[in-house]
């Protein structure tokens, strides 16, 4: 049985993961146990570390019939690149107490399933981290009935510690209405240091679905305050991603991208990445000119999920395609609650409907949404569109007020990162010659393939070269399988 000592102590005394540390080392590990909330918070949502080694060195026996404070340890743990095994121990200790400890009323019953929520997700138990993160949501009216100060000060760090579970398990939607619920139970009560970490993490929630800008790589993201800016939230691999994609993709390698991915797969026993993950990903290929692995990527993701739906609007966009991004951008119109999420679809949207000669719902478009967010979020969104959409928009729509007038004015039209790819058509001898200098053949060895002079082979591979756009053997085959072009059919050697 655990303990019940949690919730004895207002969270509102707690400044720092010191605080708890110094209880720790005092062996005073009932009141660190009740404090562990908000200290949970300060080391999930990134806050600033500091006198956290009692924590992180404290043995599995030490901490014994402390759940909280053994996630605790082993979320620190994971910050500071600590041992992983006995990480996973701490944890599936955590989850062993918590299953047979028995709540003693609905607020001690959130406590102890946020901290089995927490649990799962640090073990990468997928699905037991969705039920857990359902009854969580289930608990939320009935705690919300208790008048005590107890639960009123307790139930902000529930519910944000439940709303980064949720922006991990690609839960949006429910991450953002957690987000929501906190910032009404933070009017009656703050929570000093901790709660302006809570504030925070709350408002880049609300500002779009999970992905807050928070200090790091250097572009306009519609903050408007001109500083070094970046993403981090829930999937930080994803978050930087992006934010890389957004400035300089073709800096990020291919291995990054793969790595990433991995890294996502790995975390979670169903081995399946985040959405962010996949979406920013996707983006940064698509960004490179990569069309083909752009959409592999998205495949098996949620139909239903705001990134996924994104993330292949723009690839249609991209792609030339508009007609194919319309249904998936209405779709995502109605999953983006936030401002910058609606902003990157009404834009695209805007993109597609141009593309599609209705300049006129274009113009609907962004005109509505200039009516509606400050322009910085505008320019952020026009990101998301390729440099020759961009250039259409502020050449063929006609506004009616002035704040749209100013935004398209002042956009960059160099500044998208995505280029239009065109459908390329090649022809059955093209297809052949591609899949033979995949093959390594020489021009000579192409030609007693193909039953042609040498100087017909390098008539052909100008011309191919041309429409490809790239000026050697090697680029010819990277476009090409780029594009979609290349078959995986093998060749098998020259004849004699």
């Amino acid at each position: 049985m655990v303990d019940d000592a949690r919730g004895a102590v207002p969270p509102s005394d707690l400044s720092a993961l010191g605080d708890l540390g110094d209880l720790v080392v005092g062996d005073d590990l009932d009141a660190a146990e009740a404090r562990v909330g908000p200290a949970l918070c300060l080391a999930l949502l990134d806050a600033p570390l500091s006198d956290v080694g009692a924590l992180v060195a404290a043995t599995p026996e030490r901490l014994e019939g402390h759940p909280g404070l053994l996630i605790l340890a082993a979320a620190l743990r994971e910050r500071t690149g600590g041992d992983a095994a006995r990480t996973r121990a701490d944890l599936e200790r955590a989850v062993t107490l918590l299953d047979a400890s028995v709540p003693t009323g609905p607020l001690d019953e959130l406590r102890l399933t946020t901290l089995l929520l927490l649990a799962a997700v640090g073990l990468g138990a997928r699905a037991r981290a969705r039920r857990g993160l359902a009854r969580v949501v289930e608990l939320v009216p009935a705690v919300q009935a208790v008048s005590d100060d107890g639960a009123a000060a307790d139930l902000p760090v529930e519910l944000t510690l439940a709303m980064w579970a949720a922006g991990r398990l690609d839960e949006h939607g429910t991450a953002l209405r957690l987000a929501r619920a906190v910032r009404e139970c933070m009017g009656a009560v703050r929570l000093d240091g901790v709660g302006r970490v809570i504030d925070a993490a709350v408002a880049a929630e609300l500002d779009f679905c999970g992905v807050g800008i928070e200090g790091g790589a250097v572009f306009d993201t519609g903050d408007g305050d001109g500083e070094r800016t970046s993403f981090a939230g829930p999937g930080l691999d994803g978050v930087e991603v992006l934010a890389r994609a957004l400035t300089e993709p073709r800096a990020i390698s291919r291995a990054e991208l793969a790595e990433t991915l991995e890294r996502s797969r790995a975390r979670w026993d169903d081995g399946t990445a985040s959405t962010l993950v996949k979406a920013a990903t996707s983006f940064a290929y698509l960004a490179q000119g990569d069309a083909v692995t752009s959409r592999k990527v998205l495949r098996g993701a949620p139909s239903a999920d705001w990134f996924t739906l994104t993330a292949l609007a723009v690839w249609h966009v991209t792609l030339n395609d508009p007609a194919g991004a319309v249904p998936l951008l209405r779709e995502a119109a109605v999953r983006c609650q936030a401002p910058r999420a609606h902003a990157v679809v009404e834009v695209v949207s805007a993109a597609a409907q141009l593309r599609l000669g209705r300049a006129d719902i274009a113009t609907v478009h962004l005109e509505v949404l200039a009516s509606s967010v400050p322009a910085p979020l505008v320019r952020f969104a026009l990101g998301f569109v390729t440099r020759e959409d961009l250039a259409e928009l502020r050449a063929r729509v006609e506004p009616a007020s002035p704040a749209l007038r100013s935004v398209l004015a002042a956009a960059d039209a160099s500044g998208p990162v995505l280029r239009r790819i065109e459908a390329l058509r090649l022809s059955g001898a093209e297809r052949e010659t591609i899949a033979l200098l995949r093959a390594g053949l020489t021009n000579a060895e192409i030609a007693r393939r193909r039953f042609v002079s040498i100087n017909t082979v390098r008539t052909q591979l100008r011309m191919l070269f041309r429409k490809l756009g790239v000026s050697s053997r090697a680029h010819a085959v990277e476009r090409a399988e780029q594009l979609g072009l290349v078959e995986d059919a093998s060749v098998g050697p020259p004849s004699a």
